[in-house]
């Protein structure tokens, strides 16, 4: 799973840019130094990590979220996998989403699209889509990092949400 996201999404992206992209297309746009996005990336989605979980042990969020900690519970990973993972998603993810549909579908809508994939906006399960409409809040400012900022800000950030969801659902306390 880990590599497919990880070399899979970027593939991707190269094709539709070789289909749709324009020569001033810039994926990896450095609008700050590289090492000021890694430290800016790890602050915000650390933060971005925290509230999520928060929410999702609020008393209306959890009875929808319980399902998902349960699903990666059984998964039986240790520390190196989720930080494996963790980075495969923020890598894989944000070069396809960020770098490349971003370009095309405009923050909101590449952020809206990105969590409905994930299955957190649901329909049938409001309290899902509780949790699912402040990720896509979430995903919209990781894009805006990304306009702002530049690309590795906005990888080091989704990679850091995922670490934190997965440590605090693997690790915690049952």
């Amino acid at each position: 799973m880990g590599w497919a996201t990880l070399i899979g999404f970027p593939l991707l992206g190269f094709i539709v840019l070789q289909f749709f992209g324009s020569e001033e297309l810039d994926v990896f746009n450095n609008v700050v130094s590289v090492p000021l996005q890694l430290l800016i990336g790890l602050a915000v989605g650390t933060i971005m990590g925290f509230i999520a979980i928060g929410v999702t042990k609020t008393s209306v969020v959890y009875p929808a979220a319980k399902k998902y900690e349960d699903l990666i519970r059984e998964m039986n990973l240790d520390l190196s996998d989720i930080l494996f993972l963790s980075i495969c998603a923020g890598f894989g993810e944000e070069v396809f989403f960020r770098g490349v549909l971003q370009e095309f579908w405009g923050v909101w809508i590449t952020a809206f699209v990105f969590v409905a994939i994930h299955g957190y906006l649901n329909p049938k399960n409001w309290r899902l889509s509780i949790y699912g409409v402040i990720m896509t809040i979430m995903m919209a400012g990781i894009g805006y990092m990304k306009i702002h900022i530049g690309l590795w800000s906005s990888i080091i950030s989704h990679s850091f949400i995922d670490f934190v969801l997965f440590y605090f659902i693997i690790f915690k306390k049952k």
